[in-house]
């Protein structure tokens, strides 16, 4: 009975690996500056977006070291879109790691969703980022 239970412990151990290793990877970070603020998998965002994208985070690396990286995605494939931007800004590494000031702003358009994940640097910030997001993206 007990080797029993140990056969089934290991199998159910051996599927969740699996599924975690079968998980949806995030995108590598993108090798260009431009590329990785504006990281337009979807093609949804104008060069215009995508110059001020640039152009905003050059200001703010420059004077207070954090970043803020949009990422559009035709679907996260069933994956949390939570969990994704999270997994996504720790992997490319947005914002500085001493002051955890990264912001990441998915958007995943056949699953008709966002998200922001904001580093724990950024605390403070959840109400005003709510307020802009549901008067200019939401719309």
């Amino acid at each position: 009975m007990k080797k029993l239970a140990t056969l089934i412990m290991v199998v159910i151990l051996l599927v969740c690996m699996s599924v975690t290793v079968l998980a949806i990877p995030v995108p590598a970070a993108p090798t260009t500056e431009s590329e990785f603020y504006a990281a337009d998998y979807a093609k949804v965002l104008s060069d215009e977006t995508k110059s001020a994208i640039l152009s905003g985070n050059q200001s703010l690396r420059t004077s207070m070291g954090g970043e803020i990286v949009v990422v559009t995605v035709d679907s996260t494939d069933g994956k949390e879109i939570s969990q994704y931007a999270t997994e996504l800004g720790n992997a490319w590494g947005v914002g500085s790691a001493q002051y955890n000031n990264g912001m990441v702003l998915l958007i995943s358009v056949s699953d008709d969703d966002y998200y922001v994940a904001l580093g724990t640097g950024l605390t403070g910030l959840e109400s005003k980022v709510k307020e802009v997001l549901n008067n200019d993206l939401e719309p």
